[in-house]
């Protein structure tokens, strides 16, 4: 009634996804035969296909002048077939407007297909007990087949690879090491190695410039193909790291405190964070920050100003726990 759909694991009886894309009565809902979208007809008047595994819709089906009340996908999945209140029976391509391609299938235990910056020209997806695999999003070309990152042991979740802007450069975190690739060839180019276990990697917004950290409260810096800089440790292992525009070096650790690194190796402000920190997004400008928490917690999104070094707003009304979010152009 109110909207909600809901996509649960038969055999464990587990929630997979919830969506709502409606904000309507739903009456009808069905999967397609690959099980991979699912339909569901409302009363807004539209048949909305989705994905299962995102919950993102694929494609919104339009035109009846009255309540969706039945609707259903062809044997192949490529068309909708709709009945409305207003008498009339509509048959859609089910297809996807938007869509330019899409990756192969990987594998069932792909719930670390994620990317670390899923919104530049070029994704690195690395999927547990599989190769990473690169992207050219720009022509859906597959760039190199590269080392799966290691997975952690404890309350950690498996580092995600970085890329450079370019997309000429990928960083692979095998154990304690940081394994540093040239694309599109494949070629190892070097490492750089921590005294415990990588938990996280990310390139500079440009360049080559890398900042990693460990379970250990290590934090390195490395310029180009320079030696690595030690940043002040962490007396907690780092869980998120990223560099900004301007040189600055953003951390959070495991015991809850995010740090702004300036020039120099100065700490420029430490600061509690609500929850543990799996993600962070900065703007465009370096201006603000958003914080998403790790997979073990379920805590609200948390809007910081790094301008003043404060926390802004708990970015709070969502139902589940919130894996992903995006600044706007503007």
């Amino acid at each position: 009634r109110d909207g909600t759909e809901q996509v649960w694991d038969a055999r464990s009886g587990g929630l997979r996804t919830q969506f709502n894309s409606h904000r309507d009565k739903i009456y009808a809902v069905e999967f397609s035969s690959t099980g991979d979208l699912v339909l569901s007809a409302g009363a807004d008047s539209a048949v909305i296909v989705s994905n299962v595994v995102t919950g993102m819709p694929v494609a919104r089906l339009e035109g009846s002048r009255g309540i969706v009340i039945a609707a259903h996908f062809d044997p192949e999945s490529r068309r909708v077939v709709g009945a409305s209140w207003d008498g009339t029976g509509r048959v859609w391509d089910a297809a996807s407007p938007y869509r330019r391609w899409q990756s192969a299938a990987i594998g069932a235990d792909c719930d670390t297909a994620e990317s670390l910056v899923p919104d530049q020209r070029f994704i690195a997806l690395s999927c547990r007990n599989h190769r990473t695999r690169v992207w050219d999003t720009a022509g859906g070309e597959l760039l190199a087949e590269l080392p799966g990152v290691t997975t952690i042991d404890g309350n950690y979740s498996s580092v995600f690879p970085a890329l450079t802007v370019n997309g000429d450069r990928a960083a692979i975190v095998r154990g304690n090491s940081v394994e540093v690739y040239a694309l599109p060839s494949g070629q190892y180019l070097r490492s750089i190695t921590h005294a415990a276990a990588v938990q996280t990697v990310a390139f500079a917004p440009s360049g080559y410039d890398l900042v990693s950290g460990a379970a250990d409260g290590s934090l390195l810096l490395t310029h180009g193909d320079g030696n690595p800089i030690s940043l002040p440790a962490s007396s907690a292992g780092i869980d998120a790291a990223t560099i900004l525009n301007d040189g600055r070096v953003v951390v959070v650790d495991a015991g809850k405190k995010l740090r702004v690194i300036g020039p120099y190796r100065a700490v420029l402000t430490e600061v509690a964070t609500p929850s543990r920190v799996g993600l962070m997004r900065p703007s465009l400008d370096g201006r603000r920050l958003i914080t998403i928490s790790p997979r073990t917690e379920q805590a609200a999104p948390t809007l910081w100003d790094l301008g003043q070094y404060r926390l802004v707003a708990r970015l709070d009304g969502h139902a589940g726990r919130v894996v992903t979010a995006r600044f706007g152009s503007r």
